[in-house]
């Protein structure tokens, strides 16, 4: 369902996504592909995606996978949101 979803947002025209994991119950292969995919979107569309994932488990993922050097992740939405609609 997120590929689906952040399909639709992307296709719809969307340039700036906040994607906030911190209640993720589980992450796996299949959700991580989803967010790669959304991201070379996003790249292609000279869109930018950024994660929050400040609880434990979620960034052990993203660390482990090694993603965290491929997303702009961030501790909290506050983070996040910073500078994200300066022109």
């Amino acid at each position: 369902e997120i590929r689906a979803l952040l399909h639709n947002l992307i296709e719809g025209g969307s340039k700036k996504l906040i994607i906030e994991l911190n209640y993720c119950d589980m992450i796996d292969s299949t959700f991580l592909g989803a967010l790669v995919l959304s991201l070379k979107k996003m790249n292609i569309s000279k869109g930018e995606l950024r994660l929050v994932c400040g609880n434990k488990p979620a960034w052990m993922i993203f660390e482990m996978t090694g993603m965290a050097k491929v997303f702009n992740t961030f501790a909290n939405l506050d983070d996040a949101m910073d500078g994200f609609y300066q022109s």
